[in-house]
């Protein structure tokens, strides 16, 4: 018979009520545990993967300022920090990208994302004479004083002629951008130059390799994709997440892997190398042709320079702090520019000169990387180019040479 006390102490129906309360309650304290771990965890995987993703940057700008071009300059650290805040783009019509305004002490950009040069005359009637091209001529690596545009103004100057020269240079276009900025400026200058210049060639070459369209601009795919999955978030959905550094810096391992795999570059055969390099000079060939037209209705000259690169054979030339990460950047690429750089080579017309041979011989100093290249090295473009001009006796003080060459244009208002 059952004690008056074990009936009190378990009463019926007792068990069955506070069971499904506590399982629950204990359910609940596990799931929030497990929610605050993974939250945890996610977290300490995105601090890691940003630190990882900014270590990477770190070396490489590390063994930029070790570099032999920056010894002793007193620019050197300056510029560096600079650079961090000055490659900040901005969205715009039509050529995609430019740099947002930046005022410093080596670099300075102005209200429509164009770079400072030195010893340039922009007021009044000088005569004027617009730059474009890539990194390398606005002068990635340089301080404003040590871009080429800013040492052609001073070859003019120091000649005795003081001109307008307006660097229209941006990291990562092709000529394509190029043409599209001219016709912009065109439409809106009241003053229109008198020669244009583009100074153009890796960007270009690298761009079939790239992509798979043969007229693009830079990192299409990627810029494609970021337009596509922003189109996407505005519906429900987990893209947000791709733009973690999480996800980045999986993306950075698995290419790392398949890159491994592949022995660290894109086989290509010889065919395929030459029908890159043919899509490049088809294509800018045409914009040549459309500047030209350009030029013949504003009544400017134009000139086409066809820039140097390490691509196409760098190791002996550059220096060993930067050798180590050039071949990370696809040496699959460097039949391309073997066979693109050929072409150009043999490429004749009267406006067009190629330069990609000025550098072969000049020490490992003159190299940041595989296309940007110091100051002293951009000393020695703007002289080559300057002389392209108005040769290499005659400057522009001598009228009498300029019209022998059919140049008059140049050094006579």
């Amino acid at each position: 018979m059952q004690s008056p006390a074990a009936t009190k102490a378990t009463p019926p129906g007792a068990t069955s009520a506070l069971t499904p309360r506590m399982g629950v309650k204990a359910f609940l304290k596990r799931l929030s545990v497990a929610v605050t771990l993974t939250l945890v965890l996610l977290g300490l995987g995105e601090g890691a993967s940003y630190l990882v993703l900014k270590s990477q940057e770190t070396r490489k700008t590390t063994a930029k300022i070790d570099s032999p071009i920056y010894r002793g300059q007193s620019w050197a650290a300056t510029y560096w920090q600079e650079l961090e805040s000055a490659e900040k783009v901005q969205y715009q019509p039509f050529v995609v990208w430019r740099r947002a305004p930046f005022t410093g002490s080596a670099i300075n950009i102005d209200a429509e994302g164009v770079r400072r040069t030195t010893h340039s005359y922009c007021d009044g009637n000088a005569y004027t004479i617009w730059m474009f091209g890539n990194s390398v001529l606005w002068g990635s690596g340089d301080p404003d004083w040590g871009t080429i545009p800013s040492y052609l103004a001073a070859k003019y100057e120091n000649a005795g002629r003081k001109v307008c020269v307006k660097n229209y240079g941006e990291k990562n276009w092709v000529s394509t951008q190029e043409l599209l900025e001219l016709m912009l400026q065109l439409k809106q200058a009241q003053r229109k130059p008198d020669l244009v210049i583009f100074y153009d060639g890796i960007t270009d070459t690298w761009l079939p390799f790239q992509s798979a369209g043969p007229d693009v601009h830079g990192n299409f795919n990627q810029i494609k994709s970021i337009f596509e999955q922003a189109e996407m978030s505005k519906s429900m959905g987990f893209e947000y997440l791709l733009r973690s550094n999480t996800v980045r810096f999986l993306k950075l391992v698995s290419q790392r892997i398949q890159a491994q795999g592949k022995g660290g570059a894109r086989p290509l055969t010889e065919t395929q190398a030459s029908a890159m390099a043919s899509t490049v000079v088809t294509n800018y060939f045409h914009n040549m042709e459309l500047v030209e037209v350009l030029g013949q209705h504003y009544g400017f000259r134009c000139a086409f320079f066809w820039e140097p690169t390490l691509l196409t054979g760098w190791s002996t030339l550059v220096s060993p702090q930067v050798a180590p990460w050039i071949p990370q950047q696809e040496p699959g690429s460097r039949p391309v520019f073997a066979a693109t750089y050929k072409l150009m080579r043999n490429f004749h017309r009267k406006d067009f000169y190629y330069f990609g041979d000025l550098l072969n011989d000049s020490p490992a100093t003159v190299w940041l990387d595989n296309g940007h290249t110091s100051p002293d090295a951009n000393r020695s473009l703007a002289e080559k180019m300057f002389q392209t001009f108005a040769g290499a006796a005659g400057g522009v003080k001598d009228a009498a040479i300029a019209r022998a060459r059919g140049l008059s244009e140049l050094y006579e208002p």
